[in-house]
């Protein structure tokens, strides 16, 4: 697999254990905020969207959805907290977030539990355009990203987005955490009976303590499935295998 991506690897189960420093092309910071003015065009794909909710949107709705999305990107989906900022019944905005999901302006993870069914009432959702969400934050310019209050959302954010579009047809991603929250994972990828343990750090170094997550989350499921070598995706440069069989990934790589 010499010319394979590194998540073609790591499907694969053929990661290196060699030490790596990877670097971006241009800055993490660049590469997340994008630059690209595309919310004028969001706001009338959100408009088309949300007519299936009210015969004449208007740009203040639209611009007041794309705002929830933004805040809420990275997130578990409160449907109190979607109530309160549209003034409207939480199965109204449901509707309409499913409405701009179709049309591929927002993903949502599904939550993965003990029984390999899908979780209803628990997701986490996310802006397909990262981007997107730095413009209706104002974020100016890259390097005010990481002193926004969102960075770790945003960063998420990015690092979902970048696996969701390299997923091979037979793998399937999820989040997980356990029914009071205790501890969760930011991804779980599936392929079969295998599952893949991913943790996303906006930060630019991890320990050992970033993986404790994955480490519970395996000792939940290592009896009915086979259980990948987790990952720490983070913000820094430095490939390297930790203990435990975790790997800290710089998301230069991803």
């Amino acid at each position: 697999m010499k010319n394979a991506t590194f998540l073609e690897r790591y499907l694969s189960q053929t990661l290196s254990t060699e030490e790596q420093v990877i670097e971006f092309p241009v800055s993490l910071e660049h590469t997340v905020w994008d630059g690209k003015n595309t919310r004028d065009a969001a706001i009338t794909a959100v408009m088309k969207c949300i007519s299936v909710v009210f015969d004449e949107p208007t740009t203040d709705d639209a611009t007041l959805l794309l705002t929830v999305m933004s805040e809420l990107t990275g997130q578990e989906l409160s449907c109190e907290h979607l109530s309160h900022r549209m003034h409207m019944q939480p199965y109204i905005v449901l509707h309409m977030l499913g409405a701009v999901e179709l049309a591929g302006i927002w993903r949502h993870l599904k939550c993965f539990n003990r029984e390999d069914e899908i979780v209803n009432d628990k997701s986490k959702g996310y802006l397909v355009d990262v981007g997107l969400a730095c413009q209706m934050f104002a974020i100016s310019n890259p390097v005010a990203i990481v002193e926004h209050r969102s960075w770790g959302a945003l960063f998420e954010t990015f690092v979902v987005n970048r696996l969701a579009q390299q997923l091979p047809d037979d793998t399937h991603i999820f989040y997980w955490r356990t029914a009071h929250g205790s501890a969760e994972v930011d991804v779980v990828l599936q392929r079969g009976k295998v599952l893949y343990p991913i943790e996303i750090k906006s930060a630019v170094h991890v320990s050992v303590s970033n993986a404790r997550k994955i480490e519970i989350f395996t000792r939940y499921y290592e009896a009915d499935y086979q259980i990948a070598p987790g990952l720490v995706i983070y913000t820094g440069n430095r490939y390297y295998a930790m203990e435990n069989g975790v790997f800290a990934v710089p998301a230069a790589m991803i």
